[in-house]
């Protein structure tokens, strides 16, 4: 059975059970095991988020063994073992004073192998001139702090046979203290263990952010449907349903006002500085509270599916290990571990100065690059997520700043395709397509459209567009669709394909990038790479907007940390600069790429609040004055009209 601890503290635990969705039998089974355990005071599950919660007794029971508890739990019900509650209930729940002291020397442990460790060689290397210590004793002490390098190192060497970075690392600690140098490695491995020491508190953040995202509903709800009103549990809401909200409440869904009017505060989803009012027709989501008023809410999204919901499974999953930047720096550090060792090598056998050989081993060759890329682009999936785009992957982001080439289903131009609400007629809607694809045209991309509808139809609609006939093609079959996209690609076009996710899923393969709207609220389960949660185009250009920001910040962080490295680099080769200045450059400009450049307000947030939907009829077909075209598409012509 999958499972995974996303947060644990003492009191508290969350769980992301995958096999609590859709199977009300082990939902109710996992319940009834942790709930008879004695020291548990609450257990929730949140069916859509697939995550189990527990508060407990701190008091009576430590994090982990808990945390062991409640496995053991959702074992015996997967394997419907009745025998496992009573060997639960029987194990004494008390630990005894050595369990209590081993698991707190443990975590003592951990911190002084990262901080504790590292200061001490540090100040050892401080104190070593005036105090005349051992080099033996310094050097042990460095040592040990380096430790972790060395394990990697020789780790990586055994299993793929090649040596890395790490390798490059642990050789220059070494012969640094072969040159008599002692300040500059053990300043290294207290600087890098300091922002590991950030980093886990940032992530930590980031979970309990997430926690509170998709935490924040409460247990039951008034709701309308099918013309009947009833209370019920917040995770049985559907999309559709109407429910009611007073001032106090934190609202459980994504949704749109039919009644009433509200001060909302959004903090906990878009960090907002100041409550917003909200009025009838305007878009609300979850994890935002009411402060004052009272509404009634037409269900949009629900659960994992809403706004708040995304940005949790972004933070949690963190999809952003995928992209080709990421990819081309590893196998650049890869490749770069040898002609870096040769560089030393002929340095020193030009020059016998060791402290200008050691120098090149020193360049950061990605590691605060990798880790700022991390950062950038899952500050650029949440914040796309917050704006109603979900951006499923770092692979996905990068490719919105590639593509030169959209194509069309004509689906997405149909209010009907989705039963979707709508105040303006079929005419506005092309409107402002148009408006969207005249703002790609001005930046060199091309539009295509295809249909399965005639050519008298599907002519007229493409010249609403501004699309040319001769990138318009009718009675386009699934796969016509799917030829079509990939003659685009052979032809060396990076394709976009905005489609519905039934009618082009044929095609979405085929294409570079693949975007749909959310169908019934549904946004993980949908097949595209890109989902737009609301039947918004514009939407598409802020996505690709958010991508080139992200990808900018990118390239900052790289110059940031590249520049100054390679000239402290040059400057230790040519000029002796002490390597004490190599460390501090090294790990600031990782620092400033990582927590502070990262983390800046990259996006600008909307200007508007996104309009809401509302129902229309079926919008009528355009009128058949179009010249005639062939009956199927010719697969071998990709310009061809067909």
């Amino acid at each position: 059975m999958a499972y995974r601890v996303i947060h644990a503290i003492a009191g508290r635990c969350r769980l992301h059970v995958p096999q609590l969705t859709g199977d009300r039998a082990f939902a109710n089974r996992v319940i009834e095991l942790i709930e008879s355990l004695r020291f548990v005071t609450e257990v929730r599950i949140n069916p859509e988020a697939s995550s189990l919660i527990v508060t407990y007794q701190s008091s009576s029971i430590t994090s982990a063994e808990a945390q062991e508890k409640f496995i053991a739990c959702l074992q015996a019900a997967w394997l419907d073992n009745s025998d496992a509650l009573a060997e639960l209930e029987a194990e004494k729940i008390a630990r005894t004073d050595w369990e209590a002291e081993a698991e707190d020397i443990g975590h003592q442990a951990d911190e002084w192998e990262r901080l504790g460790l590292p200061f001490l060689g540090l100040g050892l290397a401080l104190l070593a001139a005036p105090l005349e210590l051992p080099p033996l004793i310094v050097g042990t002490a460095i040592a040990g702090a380096a430790l972790p390098w060395f394990t990697r190192a020789a780790q990586h060497a055994a299993t793929e046979r090649q040596l890395n970075v790490d390798f490059l690392d642990t050789l220059w600690i070494t012969l640094q203290m072969v040159n008599g140098q002692y300040v500059a490695p053990s300043l290294k491995t207290s600087l890098v263990g300091s922002r590991a020491k950030v980093r886990e508190e940032v992530g930590q953040t980031k979970e309990n952010r997430a926690l509170l995202l998709t935490d924040a509903a409460t247990p039951e709800i008034k709701v309308s449907r099918n013309q009947q009103t009833k209370i019920i549990p917040i995770h049985q809401v559907q999309v559709g349903d109407q429910i009611w909200l007073a001032a106090g409440e934190r609202i459980p869904v994504d949704g749109y006002i039919l009644q009433g009017s509200a001060q909302i505060d959004e903090q906990p989803l878009r960090r907002a500085t100041e409550p917003i009012w909200r009025n009838v027709g305007e878009s609300v989501y979850a994890s935002t509270q009411i402060l004052t008023g009272q509404l009634c809410v037409s269900v949009c999204r629900t659960g994992v599916n809403t706004q708040s919901g995304l940005v949790a499974h972004l933070i949690e999953s963190e999809p952003v290990y995928d992209t080709q930047i990421a990819a081309d720096q590893a196998e650049f550090a890869r490749h770069a571990v040898l002609p870096t060792l040769c560089f030393g090598g002929a340095i020193f056998a030009m020059t016998g100065n060791l402290g200008s050989a050691i120098a090149p081993l020193q360049l950061d060759f990605g590691s605060g690059i990798q880790l700022s890329v991390r950062t950038v682009i899952l500050s650029a999936l949440t914040h796309a997520a917050q704006n109603g785009i979900y951006i499923r992957s770092g692979r996905a982001l990068e490719a919105l700043t590639q593509i030169d080439t959209l194509v069309f289903d004509q689906a997405v131009f149909n209010p009907q395709a989705f039963d979707l609400p709508s105040s303006s007629n079929s005419m506005a809607r092309l409107e402002l397509a148009r408006d969207v694809i005249d703002r790609f045209h001005q930046q060199g991309l091309d539009a295509y459209l295809m249909s399965s509808d005639s050519a008298s139809i599907a002519l007229p609609i493409a010249e609403q567009l501004g699309i040319a006939a001769a990138q318009t093609y009718a009675e386009a079959l699934p796969h016509h669709k799917a030829t079509l996209v990939s003659g685009l690609h052979s032809h060396g076009r990076t394709v976009a394909l905005i489609g519905d996710s039934s009618q082009s899923a044929a095609a979405f393969p085929c294409a570079d990038l693949s975007i749909a709207y959310a169908h019934q609220g549904e946004v993980l389960n949908n097949l595209a790479d890109v989902v737009l949660l609301d039947p918004d185009l514009s939407k598409l250009v802020e996505a690709v907007g958010i991508a080139k920001q992200a990808m900018a910040a990118i390239y900052q962080n790289t110059a940031l940390i590249t520049l100054p490295n390679l000239a402290v680099t040059t400057g230790g080769i040519f000029f002796g600069l002490h390597p004490v200045v190599n460390v501090i450059t090294n790990n600031c400009t990782a620092f400033l790429a990582e927590f502070v450049n990262s983390s800046r307000p990259l996006f600008a947030s909307p200007t508007a609040a996104p309009a809401a939907p509302a129902t229309a009829a079926p919008a009528a077909p355009a009128t058949a004055s179009s010249p005639s075209l062939q009956a199927s598409p010719s697969p071998d012509l990709v310009h061809q009209v067909v």
